[in-house]
């Protein structure tokens, strides 16, 4: 409203100045004040931006009597979980107040404690597997940060890997083990490590020949926690016995083995 006041004695006052009536300073100051509240004006506006208010509901204020700022709703910048509330109902709360804090958790950080022999293998980008030992889930990340500081009592980095959590498995503040990936290597033939038992002091793996399985001694290869590599003893694509091998070869150390290669 002091807005609109200024700009009617700033047309009254340039008209009158057009006519001589009154002198140039006289005008000056009336433009002067105009100005100045044409910019309280946009500096308020922008305050009420940056609270959340649209452009529609801002000019929409100039016919509003009825008091709506008295209610103001809190709007988040993105869709999380409310993890804490420094807020009780008729509490005063100055403008710099932290109301609530918002998590997004639909991916979380976990946090390593690199030790110095370690640091080198650490590198952006690098796969990595996280694992709660008490559920057994386990899912994969990516190093996202590695901390260019050693710590020096502990001689230990701080490293950050990202992993998914649409489902909210993963809370902030567990303990979990990591397996970083050092190494990817691209096998012809790799089983399942419970697929492979030793039979006279060498590795076998028992493969599907019609309806039965027969032990077939391998050369192993290259070797993570899920699977290793086979050099010699199987063919691509055949089919053997992932699970339960052990039963096979309790029942292979009863009657020998039926075949050989």
């Amino acid at each position: 409203e002091r807005e609109k006041l200024a700009s009617y004695n700033f047309d009254r006052a340039r008209n009158l100045l057009e006519k001589g009536t009154i002198p140039e300073k006289e005008y000056l100051t009336v433009q002067k004040a105009h100005l100045e509240e044409k910019i309280e004006r946009v500096s308020a506006a922008r305050k009420l931006v940056a609270l959340g208010l649209t452009e529609a509901e801002i000019a929409g204020l100039d016919n509003d009597v009825s008091g709506n700022l008295t209610r103001f709703a809190l709007k988040a910048a993105f869709d999380g979980v409310v993890v804490k509330k420094h807020l009780s109902p008729g509490e005063w709360v100055k403008e710099d107040a932290e109301l609530f804090v918002i998590a997004d958790l639909s991916s979380v950080w976990v946090e390593i404690v690199v030790y110095a022999d370690d640091v080198a293998s650490v590198r952006l980008g690098r796969k990595a597997l996280v694992n709660d030992d008490r559920t057994g889930d386990e899912v994969e990340g990516t190093v996202s940060y590695v901390g260019p500081l050693m710590g020096e009592e502990s001689r230990t980095a701080r490293a950050r890997v990202v992993i998914p959590n649409p489902d909210g498995r993963w809370r902030p503040g567990q303990f979990v083990r990591i397996k970083l990936v050092t190494d990817e290597v691209l096998a012809p033939v790799v089983v399942h490590n419970e697929a492979i038992q030793s039979y006279k002091s060498n590795p076998v793996v028992f493969a599907r020949h019609d309806d039965q399985y027969e032990a077939r001694p391998v050369e192993l290869g290259l070797a993570d926690s899920q699977w290793t590599e086979v050099r010699k003893g199987l063919e691509s694509g055949q089919r053997y016995a992932s699970r339960n091998s052990f039963i096979l070869k309790s029942e292979l150390g009863k009657r020998g083995m039926s075949h050989q290669h």
